[in-house]
């Protein structure tokens, strides 16, 4: 899965839920583990945590933008990133910050289900 920086940054704040049963805190932190951003990763981001769990974040490099990284994320890992992405949705928890990534992960069940009706035949 590609993603970018801007990407990173909307799943790794609030995206997942904060509890949960053992299995999806398990997944939760194994992504997160994987798509984790480095300090030398930070050019052009400038995060500042608000006393409610939340972060603003302020974005001067446009390369942010770009979905160029790619990470390997197990099927358990996607199908619970398109349950979070469903229960987002369901909310109302959508803002304009996250729309464009969550309209792309959305995008990418759509196109790993197609693959996977393709290869059946």
């Amino acid at each position: 899965m590609k993603l970018s920086m801007v990407d990173r940054v909307i799943l790794l704040n609030g995206f997942f839920p904060s509890m949960g049963n053992v299995e999806e805190m398990e997944l939760i932190q194994s992504i997160n583990r994987k798509i984790r951003i480095l300090p030398e990763e930070q050019n052009g981001l400038h995060l500042t945590q608000n006393g409610d769990g939340t972060c603003n974040v302020e974005i001067s490099d446009l390369r942010s933008y770009e979905r160029e990284q790619e990470f390997d994320l197990t099927e358990r890992e996607l199908e619970l990133m398109r349950n979070c992405v469903r229960l987002t949705d369901q909310k109302r928890a959508v803002t304009s910050f996250s729309l464009e990534t969550i309209k792309y992960l959305a995008s990418l069940r759509f196109e790993q289900e197609e693959a996977k009706e393709e290869s059946s035949f």
